[in-house]
């Protein structure tokens, strides 16, 4: 199926190496400068109530610590297979997990960023779900970390309405959280591996592929995840950026009628994508470089122009391109009509998703 935003590129397929083990749950870690973190995502693999597990860790690209952890967790946990890959250079971590997916033995794969926490039955509980709903892929709500200080600042998961409401409040923002997902092999090998163009919004992207081909989802209710934010480096920091990108996501899936995974009219379709392109705009603008170092008042004007080409009749778009332009005048930068963002890291424009 075409795209006039994604082309017609499908996501990779991942032919696994080894056959499935039933029962056996993969986790899959993608890590990048890991070594001062890793330890503590590790130790808490270590203590999960559910024992049937493997580990594969695929560094991506840096070189620090990271190996010598890993053998040192090996060590300590001789009974379980673990596995240790590295990428010569930094591809993004959807590359890092697509790498990690074809050494999953697992009849089950978990999800887990090398800096995120598991309460000691996030495995068991999850699986168990997945048994009991007979669904495709389980989630649970997260508590939020400051990297920082260690202390909990939130959490994040979805609410009552988000539920109800299930895939469609996925195009306004993104509930579940990688690190706190369990799925069944075949959802990948149905579906295929993560898009290894996207470094942001790249996990939306990928529950919309499952959603648009008929995939299950389940929550757990209560928490068993400690997502941290707020890292030097994560992607977390860089949040105008992420918005652009989620802004691209949700026109890749809403732009063609017969593409989208939840029933929905051209005019609802066009002014969400107006939405996400406006909420980007705002982001860039209001952002401080000093806190988001990708904020970029160039990229609020495209994400503006984008806003008004999907709803033209709105009249605070070109109000808020008129602002971009000023904010970039002032810093000394010269903002040019685009027909979609640039600057969205690794992201070229003729891509797409998994065919149906």
């Amino acid at each position: 199926m075409q795209n006039p935003l994604l082309g017609d590129s499908e996501l990779p397929r991942i032919d696994f190496a080894h056959e499935a083990v039933p029962g056996l749950v993969s986790v899959v870690i993608p890590a990048w400068k890991a070594g001062t973190h890793i330890g503590a995502t590790l130790r808490t693999l270590g203590k999960q109530s559910y024992t049937d597990w493997e580990l594969v860790v695929v560094e991506d690209g840096s070189a620090d610590a990271t190996r010598r952890i890993v053998a040192s967790f090996a060590a300590e946990f001789p009974r379980h297979r673990v596995v240790y890959l590295r990428h010569d250079r930094s591809l993004g971590p959807s590359a890092a997990r697509n790498t990690g997916f074809v050494e999953a033995r697992g009849q089950f794969i978990a999800l887990l960023d090398a800096d995120d926490l598991w309460l000691p039955d996030h495995l068991v509980e999850s699986v168990s779900r997945l048994q009991q709903d007979q669904t495709d892929i389980a989630y649970s709500t997260v508590i939020l970390s400051d990297h920082a200080s260690g202390m909990p600042f939130g959490i994040w998961g979805p609410t009552t309405h988000e539920l109800v409401n299930f895939p469609r409040n996925l195009l306004n923002r993104c509930f579940i959280v990688p690190s706190a997902t369990v799925l069944r092999r075949h959802v990948i090998e149905d579906v295929g591996g993560w898009h290894p163009g996207l470094r942001y919004a790249e996990d939306v992207f990928y529950w919309l592929s499952c959603s648009r081909v008929g995939k299950t989802f389940s929550y757990l209710p209560g928490v068993r995840c400690i997502y941290t934010k707020n890292r030097s480096g994560a992607a977390t920091q860089r949040l105008a950026q992420t918005m652009t990108a989620f802004a691209w996501v949700v026109e890749s899936f809403l732009v063609d009628a017969a593409d989208r995974p939840v029933p929905m009219s051209d005019r609802a379709a066009a002014r969400r994508i107006a939405d996400a392109y406006h909420t980007a705009a705002l982001t860039h603008l209001q952002g401080s470089r000093h806190r988001d170092p990708s904020a970029d008042p160039r990229l609020a004007y495209a994400c503006a122009l984008k806003a008004w080409r999907a709803k033209p009749l709105r009249f605070r778009y070109p109000r808020l391109m008129l602002w971009a332009a000023m904010r970039a005048a002032l810093a000394g930068r010269h903002c040019q009509p685009q027909s979609q963002p640039e600057a969205v890291p690794g992201m070229a424009p003729t891509r797409k998703r998994a065919a149906a």
